[in-house]
């Protein structure tokens, strides 16, 4: 498949270009929150058409009549599961944005009578876009998408009350408790659906331990040179076999990680998460160390907690909008703004 890999290549090209064109943009602190919010907001309103689109509208795609994933939100998505990890980016965004709203004081600028602190209205606003983001994280009946955004979120609480002084341990279990009883109500008024989903887990995930025994097999076929990007279903089709359904095409390995050694090989495909855990830990490392704005970089490491769960059971960063997003928030999360800290 040499032109799907020439094609795969371009497109991780066009990744690069674009985390080095938004690494260049979050050089000052007042473009990183205005970037942020933007994202937020952005999310939101995916959210809002997505439950629009279920509810009012007779469950339909912005393109026509849906085909699979029929009684859920999927919004701009075809599949439910990618759908709740972008959803899940926005609420650990949001996250983010409160808490920094309520523990960090704005700083006073010359001549102005503005509060340094934020006002209750301005608090509550993003508490309202994260409910709605949480709502329909719940209507796509997604369940790892609703743990690994409250994962992510607690991770983002977390860093921001060590910022504070808490220690860790004790700073895990509050923001632990606050996500809770944050997402308990919202659940409990939607969340029927995905409780009925997890009791129902034993037959999709033995599909799944069998399609990752049969990608392993693949992977020891061709360690180094990999199959090629972007083959991974018609090199499958040459390995699939019993017990794993015949009734289900499989274009992805539900797990991005045997996708990267698959197409890769074992070195190659290592590059791009060892570039993730990077990022990751360039974001924290900021948000330890930055003076001010660093909740943008707690939502990095937030984010990143997020992929990192997601990707192993499924394959969000395998559709190009989640990447996009993705490699946003860790551009702005991850940027030096040393430099221009004094113009801020």
């Amino acid at each position: 498949m040499a032109d799907a890999s020439l094609l795969g290549a371009i497109r991780q090209l066009g990744y690069l270009a674009l985390f080095v064109l938004a690494l260049e943009v979050a050089g000052r602190n007042d473009r990183v929150e205005f970037m942020t919010r933007l994202l937020f907001w952005g999310i939101c309103l995916h959210a809002l058409w997505a439950m629009v689109a279920l509810r009012i509208l007779g469950d339909i795609h912005w393109w026509g009549e849906k085909t699979a994933y029929q009684g859920v939100a999927t919004g701009t998505f075809i599949n439910r599961n990618n759908f709740a990890a972008f959803l899940g980016v926005g609420v650990v965004l949001g996250t983010a944005i409160v808490a920094d709203l309520v523990n960090v004081p704005r700083v006073r600028k010359a001549g102005s009578t503005r509060n340094p602190r934020a006002s209750l209205v301005e608090i509550l606003v993003p508490v309202v876009g994260i409910a709605l983001l949480i709502v329909t994280i719940l209507a796509t009946q997604s369940r790892m998408g609703l743990a690994a955004a409250f994962l992510g979120s607690v991770t983002v609480l977390g860093i921001m009350r060590v910022r504070q002084g808490r220690r860790a341990v004790l700073a895990a279990a509050e923001a632990f408790l606050v996500v809770v009883l944050v997402a308990m109500p919202l659940f409990a008024l939607s969340g029927a659906g995905v409780l009925e989903r997890s009791l129902d887990i034993g037959d999709e995930q033995n599909g799944r331990l069998v399609l990752w025994q049969q990608v392993l097999g693949m992977i020891g076929e061709r360690p180094i040179t990999g199959f090629g990007l972007d083959s991974f279903y018609p090199a499958f089709e040459l390995f699939h076999r019993p017990p794993l359904t015949t009734a289900l095409v499989w274009d992805y390995a539900h797990n991005s990680y045997l996708s990267l050694w698959l197409e890769a090989g074992i070195l190659f495909g290592s590059l791009p998460i060892i570039a993730g855990a990077v990022l990751i830990w360039r974001s924290a490392v900021r948000a330890w160390q930055a003076r001010t704005h660093f909740a943008v970089s707690a939502a990095g490491v937030g984010v990143g907690v997020l992929m990192l769960i997601s990707s192993a059971v499924d394959f969000p960063l395998e559709i190009q909008a989640n990447m996009f997003l993705f490699l946003l928030v860790m551009a702005i999360a991850s940027a030096d703004r040393r430099r221009r800290m004094d113009e801020d």
